[in-house]
């Protein structure tokens, strides 16, 4: 996060600046796009990781049940994306 401190939190500090403010806003603005982009690069694995346990399982299964269908007996909606689940 930023590196502007303003007040030392006792409640009796002046109102910053506008521009501090307005930078302040700025830069948690970034941090919240950084994160949301981090968030969705993670659950991008996290499906990857999880279709590929699902087609394993359903490779190595005598039960011709399909890997969507092991993603569903789990509650993931790691296939999703591709309209199957």
């Amino acid at each position: 996060m930023s590196d502007i401190f303003v007040g030392d939190n006792d409640h009796s500090d002046a109102v910053p600046p506008t521009d501090v403010l307005l930078q302040m806003i700025k830069l948690l603005r970034e941090d919240a796009v950084h994160f949301a982009n981090e968030l969705n690069e993670v659950v991008s694995q996290r499906d990857y990781a999880r279709r590929e346990v699902c087609w394993l399982l359903s490779e190595r299964s005598a039960d011709p049940t399909s890997a969507q269908s092991f993603a569903v007996d789990r509650d993931w909606d790691c296939f999703k994306e591709d309209g199957n689940v």
